[in-house]
């Protein structure tokens, strides 16, 4: 009789804690979860343009191994998006143009742009501890905005 009562206190316990491990999940890593504007939205309502469009721009290089997929693309626009939003909203609105013919990525921020290579690059640490492809190095180049790089205009520079 007691070991019944063991056994289902055990096994109640198992479940309870699959249960909470799995929403956890759900609601914290599933990459398909809906990315929350709020704190990035609560960041531009004040936004004043304070820096050059050349500042604000990072470049990130990868290694593309086999074949490219839009899935892959989405899943890195996807955690960058989530990124930023939610986790760094102090770098405001971003632009981006990832090219895996040549290996680069390009980011422009529009707010916090001294520390975009430091956030860059805990954005590659976190999407390398998530996924295993593509890996990112983030260069430390004064990238000039243009055709070849990412040449979006907007009033969010002072340039």
């Amino acid at each position: 009789m007691i070991m019944r009562k063991i056994f289902a206190i055990g096994t109640a316990g198992f479940f309870a804690v699959a249960l909470m491990s799995y929403w956890i999940w759900k609601t914290q890593y599933d990459e398909r979860r809906v990315i929350d504007p709020a704190p990035l939205s609560k960041h531009m309502e004040n936004f004043v343009a304070k820096y050059r469009r050349e500042e604000c721009l990072a470049r990130l290089d990868f290694m593309s191994s086999g074949s490219w997929s839009e899935d892959m693309n989405q899943r890195i626009f996807r955690s960058l998006t989530r990124f930023v939003a939610e986790e760094q909203p102090q770098m405001g609105l971003f632009w981006w143009a990832l090219n895996p013919a040549t290996g680069q990525m390009f980011v422009q921020f529009a707010d916090d742009c001294p520390n975009r290579f430091e956030h860059m690059r805990d954005w590659a640490r976190r999407y390398a501890r998530r996924y295993d492809v593509p890996r990112f190095t983030v260069s430390t180049d004064i990238i000039t905005p243009g055709p070849d790089t990412l040449d979006h205009r907007d009033d969010l520079w002072i340039d």
